[in-house]
């Protein structure tokens, strides 16, 4: 249907156009048979025959068809000699030489069609009487009358492709562009606020052009300001008003609230999960003196598997080089809190080690961020920006989970019901230990050992302000090749 408006709109013809009408709807069969009933076009001779005609109207309007610009507009024998070359043509786009039989018309209907035909011809007469209106009401306000065209196709027809709000001549006095001598601070701040209300309408003009003719025919609006008519110079100053009264953003909301709206995602049970302040006391952790549990011990003898195979997935240093050089991410996220109060870091990391969640390190290849997302219990679960470390790993195996079809293909036998129940695993990530060749991929922001309050470190004893590195012990949540724990737990 977009191939119809712009060849409509191009060739600038009326819906009571010759062939307008046949070849909108062909263009509905088209769209129909391959969208809808999923058919193979390309292979349906009933297929052909429609695009032949769509063809055959569309040569019609060319420069060498008929009704094109090289048509002869004079009567006599040209015009029949014309009229008996285009009806030669039509023969050959439809495939056929001759005529077969006479026509074939149910007669229900043609009296269906005369009802609707009686309709149309009812609704494009109240179109009529709107336009009036509009011209008498241009009149009375002693601006620019716009003649009506000879015929009205469609309403919509008037309006698009409005006009950019920065053609002067659409706006009128109301130009938002005028321009301006440079004056004092507030004469340059209030024309820095008709510039942003312009930019912001046209964003939408460009909108609602799209959504009518395509994103391809969007920039065509922009030349259309010097013919525009009184609708459309009508509806570019509505659409500048409501701009306007949308005002100024709300002082309650700052930068990191606006930010964290735009984060919001979608959780595990379907429901926005939005960015949280982080809060140590919501953070959903292992109780303390936990112990997150070894693949060895949950797997047995097959834990050497899933081991061998994470290990087999990190890059070397020169191509993790190379991957960081392609990316604009310098630094990982950190909540707020923890990024700039060093004392609530502290407290957090040193709650983060009761719980078995990390340990420390002399030294790390790479750091990751902490921040933190509502859970529907009102509790925090703590996640990792693992960008930067996901780099230092090839492409995760895929993860086969079941989906609504799966469970619809239970059977069920006659023998009694079946019973199905789900399961949640508290802090299932963090219950499930890291292997130890991979912690120092998980390193976080270094602390002096008197604020982690730690003495030993790898085995040594450290000094009060001796540098270490909080690693994680437990699977990251955030981490690419977190599948492991999905697939241990269930």
């Amino acid at each position: 249907m977009d191939h119809h408006r712009w060849w409509m709109n191009n060739h600038k013809l009326r819906s009571d156009s010759w062939g307008a009408t046949e070849h909108e709807t062909l263009c509905k069969v088209i769209d129909k048979l391959g969208r809808f009933d999923g058919l193979d076009l390309a292979n349906l001779a009933g297929a052909e025959v429609t695009f032949r005609r769509l063809q055959l109207i569309e040569y019609f309007y060319s420069d060498r068809g008929p009704g094109g610009a090289k048509t002869n507009k004079g009567g006599g024998k040209d015009s029949k000699k014309e009229d008996d070359i285009y009806k030669f043509e039509s023969s050959i786009f439809s495939g056929s030489h001759r005529e077969f039989g006479d026509v074939m018309v149910a007669p229900e209907l043609m009296t269906y069609v005369s009802k609707e035909v009686e309709s149309e011809a009812a609704v494009m007469k109240q179109i009529r009487k709107v336009k009036q209106s509009f011209d008498l009401q241009a009149s009375m306000e002693g601006l620019a009358r716009v003649r009506p065209q000879a015929a009205v196709a469609s309403v919509a027809k008037q309006f698009f492709p409005l006009p950019s709000v920065s053609v002067s001549a659409v706006v009128g006095e109301a130009n938002v562009h005028a321009n301006f001598e440079r004056g004092s601070r507030s004469a340059e701040r209030k024309s820095a606020q008709r510039s942003h209300v312009a930019r912001w309408a046209d964003d939408a003009i460009n909108a609602l052009n799209a959504m009518y003719l395509g994103t391809e025919f969007v920039a065509d609006s922009s030349e259309a300001g010097a013919s525009a008519s009184l609708a459309q110079k009508r509806s570019v100053l509505r659409i500048l008003s409501l701009v306007k009264s949308l005002g100024k953003p709300p002082s309650d909301v700052t930068g990191q609230g606006a930010l964290s709206e735009l984060r919001a995602k979608l959780g595990y049970d379907g429901q926005p999960s939005t960015l949280a302040q982080l809060q140590e006391g919501l953070v959903s952790l292992p109780v303390s003196g936990s112990q997150p549990a070894p693949l060895e011990k949950i797997l047995g003898g097959s834990a050497d598997f899933p081991c061998s195979l994470l290990e087999s997935k990190v890059l070397p240093p020169e191509a993790v080089k190379g991957l960081k050089a392609q990316t604009s991410l310098k630094q990982p996220y950190f909540d707020p809190l923890l990024k700039f109060n060093r004392r609530a870091y502290a407290s957090f990391v040193r709650k983060l080690h009761d719980s078995g969640v990390i340990k420390f390190r002399r030294s790390v290849r790479e750091q990751c961020g902490l921040f933190c997302v509502w859970k529907k219990s009102g509790k925090q679960r703590l996640v990792v920006d693992a960008r930067l470390t996901n780099l230092w790993f090839s492409d995760p195996e895929p993860v086969a989970l079941a989906t609504g079809t799966s469970f619809g293909n239970i059977e069920v036998d006659g023998h009694g019901p079946i019973q199905l129940a789900g399961v949640d695993i508290a802090d299932a990530f963090y219950n499930i230990e890291l292997p130890h060749q991979l912690r120092d991929l998980f390193g976080l922001r270094p602390l002096q050992a008197c604020e982690a309050g730690v003495g030993w470190c790898e085995g040594a004893a450290l000094a009060d302000h001796d540098k270490i590195f909080p690693v994680f012990r437990a699977v990251p949540m955030g981490w690419s090749h977190a599948f492991v724990a999905m697939s241990i737990s269930s």
